[in-house]
């Protein structure tokens, strides 16, 4: 995406954010809407016969009972109207939060199943993903666009059931000696330990689900890693 940014666009970045869990260095294969992106996929290191293959499998996939369902769902809504939306976004494209409304605590016990299962056939970081992480790296320090990483926090309750179930301790910690030996070869790069939530006064409550925090959280993460951030 930045290279797109740079090299396509023409447009240099003076910063990146970049949230990032243990979960994003996984061994799942590169997200297939990537793949397929005539703009991106140029700048993955795929073969041909990858990318035929990926497209194959995705039109499999979605050419299934519910893809039907859903084409007569979308004509059925287009000859009747559409039904209001259930998700806003303001005018930079944000996605619209009420940051006022009590955290839905019953979604994350409900998806607390789903995030052991992410991590419990975790052994260790994915090496392709830590290799493309560092291309990235280097390439910001290449065109002088500074680096701030944010290590993403999870809820205290799905944190215990995950050193109880799974190697999630190692591979954080992996993450962040990953992190550290980039901050020490490039000056571009700034680090922060979200995962620590009374560092920025973090709410124990304001997630999404299991995985992912809440905009009260993302906020305070926010002024957090921005606290000295001169333009």
């Amino acid at each position: 995406m930045t290279r797109h940014i740079v090299e396509d666009l023409g447009i240099k970045p003076k910063l990146v954010i970049v949230g990032v869990n243990v979960g994003e260095l996984n061994h799942d294969p590169i997200d297939p809407q990537t793949i397929t992106n005539s703009k991106l996929r140029r700048y993955l290191p795929i073969s041909k016969k990858e990318q035929v293959t990926t497209i194959l499998a995705v039109l499999k996939e979605r050419f299934n009972p519910n893809m039907v369902r859903d084409i007569f769902l979308a004509l059925f809504y287009r000859a009747r109207g559409y039904p209001g939306e259930r998700v806003t976004f303001l005018s930079n494209g944000v996605q619209e939060f009420n940051r006022s409304a009590p955290p839905e605590l019953e979604k994350i016990e409900r998806t607390l199943h789903t995030a052991i299962r992410l991590f419990s056939s975790e052994t260790e970081l994915s090496e392709n993903r830590i290799k493309y992480f560092a291309a990235f790296i280097r390439f910001a320090d290449e065109h002088g666009i500074e680096v701030r990483v944010a290590i993403l926090p999870m809820p205290p309750r799905v944190v215990e059931a995950l050193k109880a179930e799974t190697l999630y301790p190692k591979l954080l910690e992996d993450l962040k000696s990953f992190l550290e030996g980039e901050t020490r070869a490039h000056a571009n790069l700034r680090v922060f330990d979200a995962t620590e939530l009374y560092l920025y006064n973090g709410d124990p409550q304001d997630f999404n689900d299991a995985t992912h925090p809440g905009p009260v959280n993302l906020d305070r993460i926010t002024d957090f890693i921005l606290s000295d951030y001169r333009r």
